[in-house]
């Protein structure tokens, strides 16, 4: 038997330590994080209720003075992170109902019912495994399988469907669609026909 869990990155391990003793004594933290496109970081205060481990990546979710919400932080972009003589009261929330929603590590959004259109090659690498908790599947008149699925939010569940091209088809919800069909046409902007040229200021 084999298991390939992946490394934790250099740093992280001290991360690790100081969130755990954080999280069992319900005590504040200040943390520089920089979220995924932003150009600076944000120093704010964070109350650290829950750590997760998710496709070979480090997550906590705590409330984040600066959003004033509950906010999912990926312990590769915190730098860097001190502990406070400042303590909180827990809230009453229990992390599996809270990721219950979650496809990955994202967690943060409004439910969307995402349906999807599978060709019937792929049927059996679909119907494998169950992907998410709310996973519906039916055999459609054609041949093809059509998947649903009501999640948090699409950032966590369009990378997931990406990794199906071509053989997959979004059929709702709209926006989904839209944004399916957007980054397919900027994909093939960056990747023309013919011999490797500059793009967008990369050499070949």
């Amino acid at each position: 038997m084999i298991f390939s869990p992946g490394t934790v990155p250099s740093g992280i391990e001290a991360y690790l330590t100081s969130l755990y003793q954080a999280i069992v004594n319900h005590q504040k933290m200040k943390i520089g994080y920089r979220a995924f496109g932003a150009k600076k970081d944000t120093l704010s205060t964070v109350n650290p209720y829950y750590l997760l481990f998710n496709d070979g990546l480090w997550y906590f979710r705590g409330y984040y003075e600066a959003d004033k919400a509950v906010r999912t932080f990926a312990l590769d972009r915190i730098k860097p992170l001190t502990l406070l003589e400042r303590y909180f009261a827990p809230p009453d929330l229990k992390p599996k109902d809270e990721l219950s929603g979650a496809f990955g590590a994202f967690v943060d959004g409004d439910p969307v019912d995402v349906v999807l259109k599978f060709e019937e090659s792929y049927k059996p690498l679909i119907l494998r495994k169950s992907w998410h908790p709310s996973q519906e599947a039916r055999e459609l008149p054609e041949g093809c399988l059509e998947v649903r699925f009501r999640v948090n939010g699409l950032d966590g569940i369009r990378n997931w469907v990406y990794q199906w091209l071509p053989h997959v088809e979004v059929l709702a919800p709209k926006e989904f669609r839209d944004m399916f069909h957007q980054d397919l046409k900027d994909a093939l902007k960056k990747t023309p026909q013919g011999p490797m040229t500059k793009i967008y200021g990369c050499t070949s």
